[in-house]
């Protein structure tokens, strides 16, 4: 998760601001509870900091560019260029949306435990849209005993790298763990049969559906300490895909499928997983 890090700084006094300029090149808005950010072609590095439910703080390549109360929702629409889009410990009773657009972009979504610890609460949905480029990447972490709680649905298109990594041991509610409360879905588009994707997901608890959807790219999936409390289908498509659970502790509650594709596909480590509910896995090469 190192790509994934980023540096934390004390939160700015809130004032309000409906609507301002954050930079030439950068504009938001504030109507009726919903912050609207939108950049152009050139890559910004996008801060947002938690000040309290519905207050944050913004930066725009570490320069301040405004403080805001009173926010429900927030959507981000960046540009063509390389943009980093960190959400550091938001607490807002509504959706975040982004939309990265072109370019290598990469997405920080966690709890912060400096100056103070604080969570990651999204009481909405979470939709976040990477683009699909070849070194797009997304990130979802707690830090230390504060927890990220996305209490709706979770939605990622376009990332050929994926990080919902928490911090427990077991399967169980924990402190530091990542709670998803609504339906978890992860989508690639195409994807270069020789190009390596990854996603990890550990220490997840999902209350809703899961559905993981690869492309057409070589596709490892990491799954460990986990709890799936409705259907989980994991649909692999092209590319020599392996679902590795680790030998860990995950427990399923709803049916498991897994659906191979036209690749060689393998199932491995799956000590310690219980499966509560009947499975499948329909076209998998190697199933042990």
């Amino acid at each position: 998760m190192n790509r994934f890090t980023s540096n934390l700084i004390r939160a700015l006094a809130i004032s309000t601001i409906a609507t301002c300029a954050a930079r030439a090149d950068v504009t938001t808005t504030l109507s009726k509870g919903k912050l609207k950010i939108t950049g152009d072609a050139t890559g910004r590095v996008i801060d947002l900091k938690g000040a309290g439910f519905g207050a944050l703080t913004m930066t725009v390549d570490g320069v301040p560019a405004g403080d805001f109360l009173g926010v429900r929702d927030i959507d981000v629409k960046c540009g063509s260029g390389d943009d980093t889009l960190n959400v550091l410990a938001i607490q807002i009773g509504g959706n975040l949306r982004a939309k990265m657009g072109d370019g290598n972009d990469i997405v920080l979504l966690a709890a912060t435990d400096s100056p103070t610890g604080k969570p990651l609460v999204l009481c909405g949905k979470v939709d976040v849209d990477l683009g699909g480029d070849a070194a797009d990447a997304i990130g979802i972490a707690p830090i230390a005993t504060n927890s990220v709680y996305l209490m709706s649905d979770v939605t990622i298109r376009g990332a050929p790298f994926i990080g919902i990594d928490g911090g427990g041991s077991s399967p169980t509610l924990e402190a530091s763990d990542i709670v998803i409360g609504g339906k978890l879905r992860t989508v690639r588009v195409g994807g270069d049969p020789g190009q390596l994707e990854l996603t990890k997901l550990d220490d997840v608890l999902v209350g809703g559906e899961t559905r993981l959807e690869f492309g057409n790219a070589k596709d490892e999936l990491l799954i460990t300490q986990s709890q799936f409390a409705r259907k989980v289908t994991m649909r692999l498509r092209g590319g020599d895909d392996t679902v590795d659970f680790q030998n860990d502790a995950t427990k399923f509650d709803g049916p498991v499928s897994v659906i191979g594709g036209s690749g060689f596909d393998s199932l491995v480590n799956t000590a310690g997983c219980e499966f509560a509910a009947a499975f499948a896995f329909p076209q998998m090469e190697f199933v042990p």
